[in-house]
Order: structure tokens, then sequence, then C-alpha cells
């Protein structure tokens, strides 16, 4: 069997698409790339497609170079649309790799970058897309762009979800609330 993405058009809410290609696992992200005409669809598979919503056909499909499916934890794509980043489910609880792809380059799933991370299962962008936060242990926070360690702090444990809000202010890790102040909003 296949899981199967369906696409309705908001208002009328008919069916316009179905996606298929995921295996029967399921379905674990989907979002759109904004400034463009994709969306992304992640499955237990280990497979990350990218799909034209002009006429929903696949375009590609992402995988890490050596390893055969990616089999992510976590998807994000970064607010201006530049970046698509993706994190590995660890082979072992201690390490963790994430790619990143310039969505101008997806058709040809070239990544810009491949790193390692302590265990990490969720990220969250800036409003602005200068900086990603990874929840590995500890908290950590990355400059887009180059991708380098800006500044760790507190402790990832229980943390199975998190967001920065809209304003840049907070985010959201887990139960705990942090206070953001510039330069990293």
């Amino acid at each position: 069997g296949v899981s199967i993405v369906k696409v309705w058009e908001v208002g009328t809410w008919k069916e316009v698409a179905e996606l298929t290609g995921h295996n029967s696992v399921g379905i674990d992200f989907v979002g759109d790339i904004p400034g463009k005409d994709l969306i992304v669809t992640g499955g237990q598979d280990g497979t990350i497609f990218v799909w034209r919503t002009t006429n929903w056909e696949q375009i590609a499909t992402l995988r890490q170079p050596g390893k055969g499916d990616l089999m992510q934890s976590a998807i994000s794509i970064s607010p201006d649309g530049k970046y698509l980043v993706a994190v590995e489910r660890p082979e072992t609880p201690y390490r963790t790799d994430f790619s990143v792809w310039k969505t101008t380059g997806l058709t040809t799933s070239v990544q810009v970058h491949i790193a390692s991370l302590s265990h990490c299962s969720c990220l969250a962008f800036t409003p602005d897309g200068k900086y990603l936060f990874t929840n590995s242990n500890p908290l950590k926070l990355l400059k887009v762009g180059s991708w380098e360690e800006v500044l760790a702090v507190g402790s990832s444990v229980d943390v199975w979800a998190m967001a920065v809000m809209p304003d840049g202010k907070y985010l959201i890790a887990g139960r705990d609330v942090w206070e953001l102040k510039n330069p990293f909003t």
C-alpha cells in the first residue's frame, strides 16, 4: 500500500489532487515553500518528495548521499523559502545528521550542508530566517548559511516540539518558554 496526501481547494473543499509515492508507513510532514509553487512531503519511509503545485507533479526525491533514504525525524523550511532542513532519525542516540538544501536546487537534490548534532528531533527557524533552533541536548541556535553554533542553552529533555513566535520574542520548547533578545530574533 501507499500513503496518500490529499489536496483540497480552500473554500470549496473540492479535492484537487492525490499525491502518492510514500509507502504505507505514513506521512510525517507536509509544508509549502514560501514564494515558490512547491510543497514538500516527508514520509516515515525515509523519503522527502518535492511537488510542483501548478500540476501536482513530483519533481524531486531528496536523500542523504551514501545513506539511501533520509529517515527524517524533523523537516523545516526557512520563512524566506531559501532552505529546507531535514534531520535524520539517529542510528545511535548520540549522533544525528542534518542536511540542508537550497530550494533553488531541489530538482537536482544537491545539499549545501551536512553535519552531526547530538540527538535532534525538532527544528524551529526564527521569523527572520537568520537562525535555526534545534532540540539537540542542549538546545542549540545555528546561524543560517554558515550553520555554525551560535548558542547552546538549557536542556532538550522532553522537548518533542518547538516553535518561535511570529514576533520573534519567544521560543517555546516543550514545556519551557524562552524570551529571545537581539541579536537572536
